[in-house]
């Protein structure tokens, strides 16, 4: 196999793109029979290998996560990649579960909010935080060792596609908030959480498209507009009955309990109301 390339006068020279990888290439071969040093490319990479390696020793970047069983990670209170240390004890207690069903999911909610801190977080910088998350939720989660807490949010790192505030509902929800209410739902309503319902619904409506339905499930229009989900199904009857939503295909009930309940959201229309 040649491994030497011709170079510009003429006359053959290392190739540093597979010297030392495939083999020293056979400029080098001849020099290293003939007592002259090469010029392959192996010494670099020992070299810059080296370099790394000093770098990581010098920033702690290759130490374990753990040194005789105990955490040797950053303190919740160093940790500079995050762009907002200071939310994460809120992170923390937030998603802490209720109950043992809810484990799951409330760790997922847990990564959702350390994604939109740290984005690009590695996970030995996330270890710490989970296993403070895991020491709070321990009146919950029984017998639960941290192993299993610390490979269940592993998992749910790398499901991650929205952190909190970035998904299409987070989205229509910012924008509603900054925008104008029709006039014909304050003429309606006044003011208040249904009006800020029906200006999210607009939202939905402009990320669905014109004439599509958009799902919502009442008990994230309950979260968003800070009322209990009884009273945002309520209030999503309420913009139905007077025509500033069309109701689409109804939603299914959760079965299951827990992180296992499944259910479908229901589809609405925002309708443009004339005057």
């Amino acid at each position: 196999m040649e491994l030497s390339r011709e170079s510009s006068n003429g006359k053959l020279e290392c190739d540093p793109l597979v010297c030392g990888i495939n083999g020293l290439c056979d400029t080098c071969r001849r020099r290293e029979s003939a007592g002259i040093s090469t010029s392959c490319n192996r010494g670099d990479i020992e070299n810059a290998e080296g370099r790394e390696d000093a770098e990581d020793r010098a920033s702690g970047d290759d130490r374990d996560d753990t040194e005789n069983g105990e955490n040797t990670g950053p303190s919740l209170e160093g940790i500079s990649l995050f762009s907002a240390p200071s939310l994460l004890p809120t992170a923390i207690q937030s998603t802490l579960p209720a109950d043992p069903g809810y484990f799951k999911r409330c760790l997922f909610e847990l990564a959702r909010k350390l994604k939109g801190i740290a984005p690009e977080a590695r996970p030995k910088h996330l270890r710490p935080i989970v296993q403070e998350w895991h020491r709070q939720a321990s009146h919950s989660i029984k017998d639960r060792s941290f192993v299993d807490t610390w490979a269940d949010f592993l998992q749910a790192w790398k499901k991650v596609k929205f952190p909190v505030g970035k998904g299409p509902i987070d989205i229509a929800f910012q924008r509603a908030q900054a925008a104008e209410p029709p006039p014909a739902v304050v003429k309606l309503y006044g003011e208040g959480q249904i009006v800020l319902l029906a200006m999210l619904c607009r939202e939905l409506q402009g990320l669905a498209g014109h004439g599509e339905f958009f799902f919502l499930d009442c008990r994230t229009a309950g979260r968003l507009i800070r009322v209990d989900h009884s009273t945002a199904w309520r209030y999503l009857e309420v913009l139905c009955a007077d025509g500033i939503l069309l109701a689409g295909p109804k939603g299914s009930k959760a079965k299951g309990t827990g992180s296992k309940a499944k259910g479908t959201a229901s589809r609405f229309q925002f309708i443009e109301v004339v005057e």
